[in-house]
């Protein structure tokens, strides 16, 4: 039972690796396309009113990703108490990267001033 504990631990950290990497590549595809915006408005000579519902809606996805990475972390820190739950312990399974606790976290704050 143990041999199928493990098998079952190692597919589910790779799938959560898989998750956890897409959603930062599309984040940085997100970003990447936020930078961009503001240039090709200039680029195109067109008022700044021009778009900006654009604007928000990239912005709004970007941030949408973002919560979802933060989900995933979630996700993550409730199947490590799911390993111990099932007697197994807690080791690096995916990506190849130490843990580290977690000592900080970022927060998004909606409609706030600099």
């Amino acid at each position: 039972m143990r041999k199928e504990r493990i098998e079952a631990t190692n597919k589910v950290a790779k799938s959560l690796w898989d998750a956890e990497q897409k959603i930062e590549d599309a984040i940085a595809a997100v970003a990447q396309l936020n930078a961009i915006l503001p240039t090709a408005r200039s680029m195109a000579k067109v008022s700044s009113i021009i778009g900006q519902d654009v604007f928000n809606a990239s912005c709004t996805s970007l941030r949408n990703l973002i919560k979802a990475r933060g989900n995933m972390v979630d996700t993550h820190h409730l199947l490590d108490g799911v390993k111990t739950d099932i007697g197994l312990k807690t080791y690096n399974a995916g990506g190849g990267f130490p843990k580290f606790p977690q000592t900080a976290m970022l927060n998004i704050v909606d409609n706030q001033a600099a």
